[in-house]
């Protein structure tokens, strides 16, 4: 329980990239944050792939963190995660 009474949530994500040149260079850029939104992360780059452990209050939110996802023209793909594919990667220079 977060210090406002909100529930705070998590999802797992792997966005995946065109190539691995492509989340390199993303890495420092995208997803640009958002500072009024409830938003939070932890993220990696593996290869072509950014792995994210996200972190929300409000569901609405989240939507929109998602649809900047899908909006960006070097992702190919968000996919729901495990925690443990999240935590056996290894995280590689940015």
């Amino acid at each position: 329980m977060e210090p406002n009474g909100e529930i705070e949530q998590s999802v797992f994500l792997r966005v995946q990239f065109r190539n691995e040149n492509a989340a390199y260079y993303q890495f420092h850029v995208f997803p640009s944050p958002d500072p009024t939104s409830s938003i939070c992360m932890a993220r990696l780059r593996n290869g072509d792939s950014q792995y994210m452990q996200v972190f929300f209050t409000d569901a609405g939110d989240f939507a929109e963190f998602e649809r900047n996802l899908h909006g960006n023209p070097h992702v190919i793909a968000v996919k729901v995660i495990s925690e443990q594919e999240f935590q056996s990667k290894r995280s590689e220079a940015v």
